[in-house]
């Protein structure tokens, strides 16, 4: 069975003045549609100062600010098991210098914060790797599946209550 690989969308709102924002992570499943819970979520957090890896099989549905998934590709290339020690050995939790660019070659405005290193940032490059190795086969630059993904993950929110919790997962279809 392919392995369903997508971006988990988190909602952190607003707080002490700062703006609310998205938390992304890369998902993985082996199951057929992304209702069947735990999945394969890979991300990173600040733990001591730090960016580490947090690897680990959780029921999304259950967890504090969880919007939906953006469902990606389907893919015989990798299992949840391949898929998270990839990303593990490839894909530094820390700041290595890799940045979205645009069209020109530039560093992009758009998936790049001021800090440059952020969860959208290193899903991105996670992506960005499977595309290298043809297992996600798309066009689009790394800005624009930024700014689509944001975009989505704007219309899942105006679409779900804060506190609302569900027994299915919200899927937007990445095209």
């Amino acid at each position: 069975m392919p392995t369903r690989i997508g971006i988990a969308l988190f909602h952190v709102p607003e707080m002490h003045g700062e703006p609310g924002y998205f938390h992304w992570a890369l998902a993985a499943t082996d199951q057929p549609t992304w209702d069947k819970q735990p999945i394969m979520v890979l991300e990173i957090k600040v733990l001591d100062g730090q960016y580490v890896h947090s690897l680990r099989t959780e029921d999304v549905v259950k967890t504090t600010g969880f919007l939906g998934i953006i469902d990606l590709l389907a893919t015989d290339a990798y299992t949840v098991t391949s898929l998270r020690d990839t990303v593990r050995n490839r894909v530094p939790a820390h700041d290595k210098g890799w940045r979205v660019r645009d069209a020109a070659g530039r560093v992009s405005e758009f998936g790049n914060p001021v800090n440059g290193w952020t969860s959208s940032t290193w899903v991105l490059r996670g992506l960005d790797i499977l595309r290298e190795e043809g297992v996600w086969r798309t066009r689009r630059r790394p800005e624009d599946v930024y700014l689509d993904v944001v975009e989505k993950g704007h219309r899942i929110l105006e679409g779900k209550p804060h506190q609302a919790v569900s027994s299915e997962v919200l899927v937007e279809k990445f095209e």
